[in-house]
């Protein structure tokens, strides 16, 4: 009987133990409700079984507590606030009362999460008709998809936890749904993964298949994967959702100070979204990736050309050089946006920056010096503005230009030289100009945050530049091409205002891990 007294105590100081281990684990663990109603008459998806047999395995492997529950009635304060994060798993029809609505949009303003898996985001056509609380929630609308499930190709865009494990190319068999409008144009989410629509013989451009945002206090994570049930034995797209779902839930990291500084961005031209080709590779435009910017797409000019279409740029694809991601090769070619009205601050006292991840060719110098792959000088006799450029032996310079005199390269017209560039190389070049009325400074940098060179630019507040081109230093249908630099841009960004060294380190360092992560720098 003596015996078993200290057994009976550590067993209890174990249950004990055990207890508190088990307490801890649960207030930390994410608790995921999920819903996969189909309502009469809508198309019920073979694979709601496999996704909720995938996310009952994966809550086990993570310590997750996973409830399934079909009952709409469970949308309501009490039963939701039970919850981090409601999936719903390929649903279909109207499902929920305006009263259960009411709770669902309370859910996410508390905080809340959600989690869209294919036919989640039929929104208004098919999924919650007339709810187009939901529709926003999501962040597109469904349009269509081809038939059957082809093998595509998918690509990773972002630097997201529900991607980090991912490989930048991935193929990937599934129905492919495509938007009524794409959704990084119409609400400000961050895309995810992007389809290559050539890949399955849909038409030669990408566009969106998963995609994330922070939504009126909540997270919401959608993904158009999952209409097959192998979907959810494939260990890329089950790390893909896991993570997906843990971001949803707020127990994963924010963004983080790695990614892309997003205040004041008005322009994100990235090679990987938004371009149209025409004839092949050739890009008839160019669609600027920030959603509430008033420039939206950068078009081809045929005006002043012998012949048309002859200054597209060339799509190319995969590149090894920026692990698997895509550039747009410029040879005396460039694309417009015609917005006359939205740069035209930038130089008379907002200040900018601008970041560019660019490769130069040799250049021809058909006009000495200036081969330009981005500027908005005005069209007059002044041609006030900024552009960016190369000399012909590829010395990087930028340049702001006041308008108070005509001078190419003047005190009102400083050229602010940078390092020469070699051929074929791929670089991440910026500039940045001051903000404020008097002298204030223009700097350019090279794959750093580090000053390589600047010069102070007298401000002119009556200054007015133009249309912003890229591969060209503005507007120029008197000769186009002729002041255009020879080499491939991947990925240009704009602000309407100087970024702090902070700032323009952590955005460098992003497109880095982006295009560089798994090549010496």
């Amino acid at each position: 009987m003596q015996l078993n007294v200290p057994v009976s105590r550590s067993l209890l100081v174990f249950l004990s133990a055990l207890a508190v281990f088990f307490t801890a684990d649960r207030a930390f663990a994410v608790r995921v409700l999920v819903f996969s109603r189909v309502a009469p008459g809508s198309y019920r998806h073979a694979s709601i079984e496999a996704g909720v047999t995938a996310i009952r395995e994966i809550g086990v492997e993570r310590g997750w507590r996973v409830d399934v529950n079909d009952d709409p009635a469970v949308f309501n304060h009490d039963d939701l606030s039970k919850y981090d994060v409601v999936v719903w798993n390929n649903t279909g029809g109207e499902l929920l009362s305006e009263q259960e609505r009411q709770a669902f949009q309370e859910f996410i303003q508390h905080g809340g999460g959600y989690v869209g898996i294919h036919m989640a985001a039929f929104g208004q056509e098919v999924t919650e008709p007339n709810w187009q609380w939901y529709e926003r929630l999501v962040g597109a609308r469904f349009k269509d998809h081809p038939d059957g499930t082809p093998t595509a190709q998918l690509t990773v865009t972002s630097d997201h936890p529900s991607t980090a494990d991912l490989p930048h190319r991935w193929n990937h068999a599934d129905e492919w749904y495509e938007w009524v409008e794409q959704p990084e144009l119409k609400s400000a989410v961050y895309v995810l993964l992007t389809v290559d629509e050539h890949s399955y013989g849909a038409g030669n451009g990408f566009h969106a298949v998963s995609w994330c945002h922070d939504f009126e206090g909540g997270r919401a994570f959608y993904t158009a994967l999952g209409h097959t049930a192998a979907s959810f034995k494939e260990s890329n797209f089950r790390s893909h959702l896991a993570e997906g779902i843990l971001w949803a839930s707020q127990r994963s990291a924010n963004l983080g100070p790695s990614t892309i500084e997003a205040s004041g961005l008005i322009v994100d031209l990235d090679a990987d979204k938004g371009v149209a080709l025409e004839d092949g590779n050739r890009v008839g435009s160019w669609t600027n990736q920030v959603p509430e910017s008033a420039a939206k797409d950068f078009k081809k000019r045929d005006e002043g050309r012998k012949q048309a279409g002859s200054g597209r740029p060339e799509l190319r694809r995969s590149l090894p050089a920026l692990d698997g991601h895509n550039s747009l090769a410029f040879r005396e070619s460039e694309l417009v946006n015609e917005n006359e009205d939205a740069f035209r601050g930038l130089i008379n006292g907002r200040g900018y920056t601008w970041i560019a991840l660019m490769s130069p060719y040799a250049q021809i110098g058909r006009s000495p010096n200036v081969n330009v792959f981005l500027g908005n000088l005005k069209n007059d006799d002044k041609y006030e503005g900024f552009w960016v450029g190369l000399d012909d032996d590829n010395t990087l310079w930028m340049g702001s230009r006041n308008g108070v005199t005509y001078g190419r390269y003047d005190a009102n017209n400083p050229k602010v030289l940078g390092p020469r560039l070699q051929r074929n190389q791929w670089y991440i070049v910026a500039g940045r100009m001051g903000s404020g009325l008097g002298a204030v400074p223009v700097e350019v940098f090279v794959d750093s945050n580090n000053t390589v060179s600047s010069a102070l630019f007298p401000v002119n507040p009556n200054a007015r530049s133009s249309r912003l081109s890229v591969g060209q230093e503005r507007d120029a249908v008197n000769h186009p091409g002729e002041e255009s630099f020879d080499g491939e841009l991947a990925r240009v960004l704009l602000y309407d205002r100087p970024l702090t060294n902070d700032e323009l380190g952590n955005t460098i360092n992003a497109l880095k891990k982006i295009y560089f992560n798994s090549n010496a720098r």
